[in-house]
């Protein structure tokens, strides 16, 4: 994930963010906390992924959490040099849990935040084939109990974890305003204040 920060060439508060955009591994949130240790101004990250790893998304959103960070979904159009303005973006899977650690959070018109399954690659190779030991089925409980208290702790609905394991690893659930206001969201004239407490 490539993290930069700008300006949509206004003065005022929102004006500055960071547009962290590509997908995200296991190294994503040490690279930001060494982005963000360079006297960051911006206080907002936008966010435009379409995932990667489910544990560094996670981290991602827990380092968000502890920063006072506000996430958006979206991407940005340059104008000049340091200077862009706001455009829909997706953020998916992995990145879809990084969101969530914003302490506000909020969807760009147009934006799109969705949610799967978690799986791993070889299930997707051979899906009927019989691949998975009784330890991997025990680390699947741990890993759903585990989103499931992430989600907890960042203030939204636990219900999040059966909307996602409603899509399969090849499908994506994208969440609705309507499903954003019964996951603890509300909508803004302006924009979609997606999973907020």
């Amino acid at each position: 994930m490539h993290f930069e920060e700008v300006r949509n060439g206004g003065n005022c508060t929102g004006c500055a963010y960071v547009q962290a955009t590509g997908e995200i591994t296991s190294d994503t949130s040490r690279e930001f906390e060494a982005f963000a240790s360079k006297q960051l101004a911006a206080d907002i990250v936008r966010l435009n992924s379409p995932g990667g790893s489910l544990v560094g998304g996670i981290a991602l959103g827990e380092l968000f959490r502890s920063r006072g960070i506000c996430t958006e979904v979206g991407s940005s159009a340059p104008r000049d040099p340091g200077v862009a303005d706001r455009s829909p973006g997706v953020c998916a899977s992995a990145c879809a849990y990084a969101f969530l650690g914003g302490v506000e959070r909020s969807l760009d018109e147009g934006a799109k935040l969705g949610f799967h399954r978690f799986y791993q690659e070889n299930a997707l190779e051979r899906p009927s084939a019989k691949l998975f030991t009784g330890q991997d089925l025990g680390d699947a409980q741990i890993i759903t109990a585990g989103l499931t208290l992430y989600t907890l702790k960042m203030g939204v609905d636990a219900s999040l974890i059966a909307l996602a394991a409603s899509a399969g690893p090849n499908e994506m659930h994208w969440i609705s305003r309507e499903e954003a206001q019964k996951l603890r969201g509300y909508v803004h004239s302006q924009c979609l204040q997606a999973l907020a407490c």
